[in-house]
C-alpha cells in the first residue's frame, strides 16, 4: 500500500512540473548542467589518462600477461602431450590454439 502512495505521489509531481513552466525550465536547465558536468569531468579524465599514460600502460601489461599466460599453456601442452604438442605449436603461427588451412598445408609439406 505505502509502495501504491509513493508511485501516485511521484506522478502527481511529474504532472504539476509538467504543467509548470517555471519548474519545468529550472529542470531542464539543472538537466543541461549536469550534461556540461558530465563532459569536463569526461575531458578531465581522458587529459589526466593522457598526461599519465594509464591506459596504455595498462593495456601493455594485458598484453604481457596475455603472452605469458600463452606461453605458460604451450608449455604444460608440451610436457603433457610431448613431441605432438611442441610440433602443433611450431606450425600454429598465429597462436590460435587451431591449424587453419595454411598451417596444415605447412606441416604437410614438411613431411
Amino acid at each position: 500500500m505505502m509502495a501504491r502512495a509513493k508511485a501516485k505521489a511521484a506522478a502527481a509531481a511529474e504532472e504539476k512540473m509538467r504543467n509548470d513552466p517555471a519548474l519545468r525550465a529550472k529542470m531542464e536547465e539543472a538537466e543541461k548542467k549536469a550534461e556540461e558536468m558530465k563532459a569536463k569531468a569526461e575531458a578531465k579524465a581522458k587529459a589526466l589518462d593522457e598526461k599519465h599514460g594509464v591506459s596504455a600502460a595498462a593495456e601493455a601489461k594485458a598484453e604481457q600477461a596475455k603472452a605469458k599466460a600463452s606461453e605458460v599453456e604451450k608449455a604444460a601442452m608440451i610436457k603433457a602431450h610431448g613431441k605432438v604438442a611442441e610440433l602443433f605449436y611450431e606450425y600454429d603461427a598465429d597462436d590460435s590454439g587451431w591449424l587453419d588451412e595454411e598451417e596444415v598445408l605447412s606441416f604437410c609439406g614438411s613431411l
